[in-house]
């Protein structure tokens, strides 16, 4: 322990810290983005013929790395700070464990890396891994690398690809977040070159891998950015109390429409097929495993990859229902405090456009099981982190 405070002393008193520890976030996070992009494509099939151990090794030398940045170079107000982020940390690993779902564990962890460094120069960095990462997928197949997953809807001769991904709506989710996250990067202001960029992406995810709620998101977000001044009004008036209701409201509804599901009801059945079988496979995740305190594995079988003949497809699309069959209550009351406490954030802090940013993620996780994929959405390391940049002007 001695020894430990003695270094801690040193680097406390060392004039480059802030530099040092700025580069080792950023390797952890880069390391962390490339690996985690990785094992959504179909190199995932390459990992499991080497070694599938390898990208989740790879991914706890970035964990480690954040972790020595958050011990030895954050700025710590008081050890009663460091005590409550280790409990935190520590019952977060327990639902890990349990689930055997890293993502939430180490999303927490790299947003307490990321604490008071620049969000719009960690913004930059993603947007450039992600894009690059997103071409080398592309390429791979082009050049036999990797296969390509090739596929249609029911009662659609219509063809869907992924690009390299491991299913096409894992593609479209891909680049709708990334254009969200270059669209916040502009702080919703954008040029007629940018507004045709967008509707080309549109067109892109829709003919490319016919995925229409991402399709859709897209369009939201041009018709946001057209009308962002009176957008940024309007969150003004109704308040953060109000946002974090209505939000809190939408997501419990369909919480417990999932739960109440039933497929002998003409209304339910509706609703299910809009949603594409949401309803139906969450309720068999409440009927087969239930809810605990601290996250449990749930089997699933998902239609992204390669499979060999038949298979009972089971996967809970649903961000908010995701977590908390799997991360258990505790996991789940845990983003309930992220989204509240954030809300509140960027409100308070005059960052409307963090808010705006981060209320299209939560719209898409009513669909989509992203929300705390890191290299899918990045909004919540704004949590900590110096958002001087993305203030807004007009008030």
């Amino acid at each position: 322990m001695d020894v430990l405070m003695t270094a801690m002393e040193k680097i406390k008193n060392n004039p480059n810290r802030d530099k040092v520890g700025k580069y080792i976030f950023y390797t952890a996070f880069i390391i962390y983005l490339v690996t985690h992009f990785l094992m959504g494509t179909m190199y995932v099939y390459i990992f499991y013929d080497i070694g599938l151990s390898i990208p989740y090794r790879i991914m706890m030398v970035a964990v480690a790395l954040a972790v020595i940045k958050i011990l030895f170079f954050n700025r710590i107000s008081n050890w009663q700070e460091l005590t409550i982020e280790i409990l935190v940390g520590l019952l977060l690993a327990v639902t890990a464990i349990n689930s055997q779902t890293m993502d939430l564990l180490y999303y927490y962890i790299m947003i307490l890396a990321a604490k008071d460094l620049d969000f719009k120069q960690i913004l930059k960095v993603f947007i450039y891994i992600e894009v690059f990462m997103l071409l080398f997928s592309a390429f791979s197949v082009y050049m036999g690398w990797i296969l390509e997953v090739v596929n249609m809807r029911t009662g659609n001769a219509g063809i869907r690809l992924s690009l390299g991904s491991v299913y096409p709506t894992d593609l479209a989710a891909r680049i709708f977040y990334i254009s969200l996250a270059y669209v916040t990067l502009k702080k919703f202001k954008l040029k007629l070159p940018e507004y045709i960029s967008l509707l080309a992406i549109c067109a892109f995810i829709y003919f490319v891998t016919d995925t229409k709620v991402d399709t859709l998101l897209i369009l939201l977000l041009i018709v946001i950015s057209a009308f962002y001044n009176t957008v940024t009004e309007l969150l003004y008036r109704i308040g953060a109390n109000t946002i974090t209701l209505v939000a809190g409201a939408v997501v419990g509804i369909e919480i417990v429409l999932t739960y109440l599901y039933t497929a002998n009801s003409r209304i339910f059945s509706i609703m299910d097929r809009v949603l594409s079988g949401r309803l139906k496979y969450g309720h068999m995740a409440f009927k087969d495993y239930n809810v605990t305190m601290f996250g449990q594995f749930i089997k699933e079988h998902a239609n992204g990859g390669i499979h060999k003949g038949k298979f009972n497809y089971f996967f809970i699309d649903v961000s908010y229902l995701r977590v908390l069959m799997f991360g258990g209550v505790v996991a789940f009351v845990f983003l309930v405090i992220m989204l509240v406490y954030s809300v509140n954030k960027f409100m308070n802090d005059k960052t409307i456009c963090l808010l705006v940013a981060l209320l299209f993620a939560a719209l898409s996780s009513l669909i989509d099981q992203h929300l705390m994929e890191l290299s899918y959405n990045i909004i919540f390391i704004a949590m900590l982190t110096n958002n001087d940049y993305f203030k807004d002007k007009l008030v």
